[in-house]
């Protein structure tokens, strides 16, 4: 045991201590808070996410984490699952839910800020969602890329790795692009955003495997809550401050922890983190997302109306929808969806929560994508 291990543990009591006072507070003065979260379960919840999440240290999220592999294989056994992997050259790995030959995948590139792993909540929701789009009459399976988390592994990792994963699947496998689509949640949705600036821009990065599509389109791009902007200063971090699961203290720890000494990190004013075009997408210049048209038949923007990204995916929607129309598109082929009330990743959330019935979040997601299989 190393030295540092007991005073992240020590640190970790202290955390969850403060947490358990936040949370028993929060149970009290709920009723009275005007503006918390929809319902008084969430709004005690979602204070004690923030809590935790705004007071715990890289170290301690780590001392809590399981690899995404490893927490993956848990899942399967506990479910009596078959475990089907993939492993790249490079070492990462890729995990099926659902039939590995069915006609169409979903690539899925999971949240958690960079630094946090998958974990059993983001396998049960795939799973549960495949199973409600193949009822449907489709045939779906979700391919999820374990990419490396940060700080280990820093900008442009996980692009890289990510970029690996569709090659792979496009060379090795012979997946047409017309029956893929790629997705991804908050940390996630950041991810696949750059995933399609490297198709429209390759980087400059020769550590990023180069991408062709031959000519073909991607099935869709769906982008859950996407991190698109490292500024806290959007009005939204004030105005859903109580709304949401996080804080921006969480956020300016995960940031720089991802971007890293090659991410092109700058301070602006105080505490504010600026990334590039791939790495923090609303930066990227007018005219950046024209070419879309040529790589994606549609893409569908999910964000929750109480969320703290809200202000800055409004605006990315925009931007994306601007270039699509620029570059030759159909406007209806982008959509952005704003569930009322929804926090952020609300129809995950709802899972992790336990929720039996789906929300508002889950039914206008799904259904989008049901449209379109």
């Amino acid at each position: 045991m190393s030295n540092k291990e007991p005073v992240s543990k020590i640190g970790l009591t202290l955390v969850t201590t403060r947490t358990l006072f936040t949370t028993l507070i929060r149970l009290c003065t709920s009723p009275f808070h005007r503006n918390g979260a929809p319902t008084y379960f969430r709004d005690v919840t979602y204070a004690a996410f923030r809590t935790q999440l705004g007071l715990s240290t890289l170290a301690q999220e780590k001392l809590l984490s399981v690899a995404t592999s490893d927490a993956f294989e848990a899942w399967t056994k506990q479910g009596k699952l078959v475990s089907d992997t993939i492993s790249l050259p490079s070492g990462v790995k890729a995990h099926w839910i659902g039939n590995s030959s069915a006609k169409t995948t979903l690539v899925y590139l999971h949240g958690g800020g960079y630094v946090m792993a998958s974990t059993a909540g983001h396998f049960q929701y795939l799973n549960d969602l495949v199973q409600t789009l193949n009822k449907n009459g489709a045939d779906v399976a979700v391919c999820l890329l374990a990419y490396t988390c940060a700080p280990e592994g820093q900008y442009p990792t996980q692009l890289s790795e990510a970029a690996e994963l569709i090659n792979y699947l496009l060379t090795e496998k012979n997946r047409d692009p017309s029956e893929m689509m790629i997705a991804g949640d908050s940390a996630g949705g950041n991810l696949c955003a750059g995933l399609l600036c490297h198709l429209l821009h390759p980087h400059p990065s020769a550590r990023v495997p180069k991408l062709d599509l031959g000519g073909r389109k991607f099935k869709a791009a769906l982008l859950i809550s996407p991190w698109v902007s490292f500024d806290t200063r959007h009005d939204s971090y004030t105005r859903n401050a109580q709304k949401d699961i996080f804080d921006s203290r969480s956020l300016s720890r995960w940031a720089p922890a991802f971007l890293g000494p090659a991410g092109h990190v700058r301070a602006t004013e105080p505490g504010q983190i600026v990334g590039d075009s791939y790495s923090e997408p609303l930066r990227a210049p007018q005219g950046w997302w024209s070419g879309l048209p040529n790589i994606l038949e549609e893409i569908m923007i999910w964000g929750g109306e109480a969320e703290l990204f809200i202000d800055g995916i409004r605006q990315f929607g925009e931007n994306v929808s601007d270039d699509w129309v620029a570059g030759g598109g159909d406007r209806r082929k982008v959509t952005t969806i704003e569930t009322p009330n929804a926090a952020h990743e609300e129809m995950i959330l709802d899972v992790l929560l336990g929720y039996k019935q789906k929300g508002k979040a889950a039914h206008d997601f799904e259904g989008w994508v049901k449209a379109r299989l």
